[in-house]
């Protein structure tokens, strides 16, 4: 039987980045956003962990917990703060197991889950294999690319972290082809074989920097009019990012950001 993840946050998207980081695992999710809301989900379904933000509308999150804490029937619950806001001293007396401020990595994250639940909290979904007695196993035809998927713009999104790609390819996928790179060097390949039409790039990577790449990318005259949208968690990135920006068209963008932000700010580049 999966566990119950209960994920509350007013923003669609650091609920959508929490299921991608669990995304392996044998896990049913419920959401929640706002804290009555979330209240009446944690009183009915009982979740087995709950991840929540501080600042929630209609009901605070030191509020939710508290009540949560005073019902027999919820108060050993685990919970996981993740939010943008300081940690709150309140919330300590209040028995939450970990502070995770945002944004977070897959890593951080899992070790919460780990402080919350103990290791290996949440199986693993099982991966279907061949049929056996040498049955062949049915196979599913690739669709051709439709005129619509054609004329789609390409946007290369660059970065380091697997579940960030992940979440912004799904972000992406309904109005735009995207292509993923993994590192700096990986997104100077992929430009040039697939000549998108902007990139997406995280500032620090492995190996090779999100600026550096793309200062590389610019000496060729066909990428110096290329649109890029670098973004970070870090403050001093954005505070070094009129330094440090490379020639040519670019914008900045704090992590977390929202999919309006982005997808407003990717038309506008877009159009210019």
């Amino acid at each position: 039987m999966p566990k119950k993840v209960l994920i509350v946050d007013s923003d669609i998207d650091a609920r959508f980045l929490v299921k991608v980081h669990l995304r392996r695992f044998n896990v049913e999710f419920i959401e929640a956003r706002d804290g009555e809301s979330g209240l009446e989900l944690v009183q009915s379904k009982k979740p087995d962990l709950i991840v929540m933000d501080y600042v929630l509308p209609r009901l605070s999150g030191y509020e939710m917990v508290k009540k949560i804490r005073k019902d027999k029937a919820t108060r050993n619950i685990p919970i996981i703060i993740a939010t943008i806001a300081g940690f709150d001293l309140q919330m300590k007396e209040l028995n939450v197991i970990q502070y995770l401020p945002k944004p977070f990595s897959r890593e951080q994250f899992l070790t919460a889950v780990e402080k919350a639940l103990g290791k290996t909290p949440f199986k693993r979904k099982e991966t279907r294999v061949a049929p056996p007695g040498g049955q062949t196993a049915k196979v599913v035809p690739i669709k051709k690319k439709s005129e619509a998927t054609a004329t789609m713009k390409k946007i290369v999104v660059a970065d380091d972290e697997e579940d960030v790609r992940e979440l912004l390819g799904s972000l992406l996928k309904d109005k735009y082809l995207v292509i993923l790179a993994r590192d700096g060097l990986d997104l100077i390949e992929k430009v040039k074989k697939e000549r998108p039409d902007l990139i997406i790039c995280d500032v620090i990577m492995p190996g090779q920097s999100g600026y550096k790449s793309i200062k590389r990318l610019r000496e060729k005259p066909e990428f110096l009019n290329l649109p890029v949208i670098f973004n970070s968690g870090l403050v001093k990135d954005r505070e070094l990012y009129e330094t440090l920006k490379p020639e040519g068209p670019s914008y900045f963008i704090s992590k977390p950001f929202g999919k309006k932000v982005l997808l407003d700010k990717i038309e506008e580049m877009l159009n210019k």
